[in-house]
């Protein structure tokens, strides 16, 4: 999602979706920023204790980076 494709925004409001809901719409859709950026199948890969969790789910690993990964420092 957006967050996890904007880690500056995930700097501003944590893992606070709502609010990255709400900027998306106000500045980030007319900004140009990507929803897609994020790629779930190269975390999953780079990791391997999340492979084993999450398996292939792409939503769980979204979900992963933007509670926990990015501010464990984990890339994608």
């Amino acid at each position: 999602g957006y967050l996890a494709s904007n880690t500056d925004l995930m700097a501003v409001f944590g893992n606070n979706t709502t609010e990255a809901i709400k900027h998306y719409i106000s500045y980030g859709k007319s900004e140009g920023r990507s929803t897609n950026l994020f790629n779930a199948e190269s975390y999953l890969n780079n990791y391997v204790d999340l492979r084993s969790a999450f398996g292939e789910d792409h939503t769980l690993a979204k979900k992963h980076y933007v509670e926990s990964g990015f501010s464990e420092g984990r890339v994608f």
